[in-house]
């Protein structure tokens, strides 16, 4: 199980930094001329197993973490994606749209919050957080955020944590 929760994370990472050659202008059929990846041991934590990834030969680093018995994609980050540098923000009603657009936004999903965060020197990111209400009230633990260029409109953080409910 291990061996295979490392080679997800692994594939995970080189399809998102595959994709971003693509989106580059860049056409190759061995992205690892341009960026490789190996994968560390397992961790454990309150929500599963968490795989980190080291890149190198690279323009970006990247992390992701898959859920440790779906193999689901549940965070990642890629510092690549808050180039160009700027100072711009977007508006809420903007970022709401981008990311509507970009993944699902669960049902029961309250928005709590939405600012703009330095996330490296010259590089602003619009920053979306949700909550989850059940019934009226909080679920403790879950949450959804994600962190969107205002230039550009990528996604250079996501993550989640939306469990089922059992009563």
């Amino acid at each position: 199980m291990a061996d295979q929760m490392k080679q997800s994370a692994v594939n995970t990472v080189r399809e998102l930094l595959s994709r971003r050659l693509k989106s580059g202008g860049i056409s190759t059929t061995r992205p690892d001329f341009y960026f490789q990846c190996e994968s560390m041991e397992p961790r454990s934590h309150s929500g599963g197993f968490e795989v980190r990834v080291k890149t190198w030969r690279f323009w970006s680093k990247a992390t992701a973490q898959l859920d440790a018995d779906t193999g689901e994609l549940m965070a990642y980050s890629i510092d690549r994606y808050s180039d160009p540098p700027n100072d711009a923000e977007m508006t809420r009603e903007e970022a709401l749209t981008v990311a509507a657009k970009k993944i699902e936004i669960p049902a029961d999903a309250t928005l709590r919050s939405f600012y703009h965060l330095n996330f490296a020197p010259n590089c602003k990111l619009a920053r979306l957080e949700w909550e989850r209400i059940y019934k009226g009230l909080r679920v403790e633990g879950d949450y959804l955020y994600v962190s969107i260029h205002p230039r550009t409109l990528r996604i250079v953080e996501f993550a989640r944590k939306w469990r089922t409910i059992r009563l």
